[in-house]
């Protein structure tokens, strides 16, 4: 299967990854925890080998800890990885095997068929379109799931449709730029309506608290835009809200993209509340830098919003 391609068990990210892992429990700690005392649970979507999720603290701080991810070995793995206390791993528990926005397993066989085939853009387009109107039909139920005080997911939005574009990649030699950028725009919309779809999921199985970080800059050596990283920096020290977010438009990562600009729409949607949310602590945004490996870095742009908010 493809994630089993993509997403493999590197042992040097549990420390490459240290500050972007304490970004994520110091802003749910301060932005979450200290500001309500009956958070119990939390649910963590897209845990994958838990290297940017420290279970130390997470069992600490609730009773309840759940992981989700596609590939429950990889979850399994990462656990262990952890060397925690019986008391700590009885907090645990762990659902996988499943798509979080419901779609079909052989989705990405088949449009490797479509590939390999030389099928004309125009074909493959009615084929993601098809996709996309299954979206909002379909009444994503995850089994053995029940809704938590909190639910938070890092750098998943990013990857709910990463499978199209890995396959791209693999064959961008049989097309032209053109039908390439045709096929780009496509795919936009489709991840559109997978964010839009996630969030909605995210909101529902949260009772008290949401947090959603999304790696929504890429500066790496692949996109040749490592010289704005001095930039980055700046802009991030100094939570430059408006231009990250010019910066976002040109050099975002698509799904990161459209799952912030969806749930901060959301919340503006309140208009005169959300600033009222937004002063008493209830809404909160952070940045920070993650150093994926030496070649590539993001930009994680978080929302922390109690579930009153929207």
């Amino acid at each position: 299967m493809i994630y089993n391609d993509y997403f493999t068990y590197d042992k040097k990210l549990w420390s490459n990854w240290k500050v972007h892992r304490d970004f994520i429990s110091k802003v749910i700690l301060d932005k979450i925890i200290c500001k309500n005392s009956d958070v119990k649970s939390i649910a963590i979507f897209g845990a994958g080998f838990c290297n940017d999720i420290d279970l130390n603290f997470f069992t600490n701080n609730f009773d309840i800890v759940t992981l989700l991810d596609i590939n429950k070995e990889s979850m399994e793995k990462g656990i262990q990885m952890q060397d925690l206390s019986s008391e700590e791993l009885s907090k645990i528990n762990t659902i996988g095997g499943f798509d979080f926005v419901g779609q079909s397993q052989d989705i990405y066989s088949d449009f490797e068929k479509l590939l390999i085939n030389k099928t004309p853009i125009k074909k493959i387009k009615k084929f993601i379109r098809d996709k996309a109107r299954l979206v909002n039909s379909i009444d994503v139920k995850i089994p053995e799931m029940e809704n938590h005080s909190v639910v938070i997911s890092v750098g998943v939005h990013s990857q709910l449709s990463i499978g199209f574009n890995l396959l791209i990649s693999k064959y961008m030699n049989y097309y032209t730029r053109k039908e390439l950028l045709d096929l780009e725009s496509e795919l936009r919309y489709y991840n559109t309506l997978l964010a839009k779809k996630f969030n909605d999921i995210l909101i529902d199985y949260a009772d008290i608290a949401l947090f959603s970080g999304y790696d929504a800059i890429e500066i790496s050596k692949e996109r040749n835009n490592q010289f704005l990283l001095p930039r980055v920096i700046d802009l991030v020290k100094n939570a430059d809200v408006r231009k990250l977010s010019e910066l976002m438009l040109s050099n975002g990562v698509t799904g990161a993209i459209q799952g912030f600009c969806d749930i901060n729409q959301r919340l503006l949607d309140k208009g005169k509340v959300y600033h009222e949310y937004y002063n008493k602590g209830k809404i909160a945004l952070n940045f920070w830098i993650w150093t994926f490996n030496e070649n590539k870095v993001y930009v994680i742009f978080a929302t922390t919003a109690f579930k009153e908010c929207f």
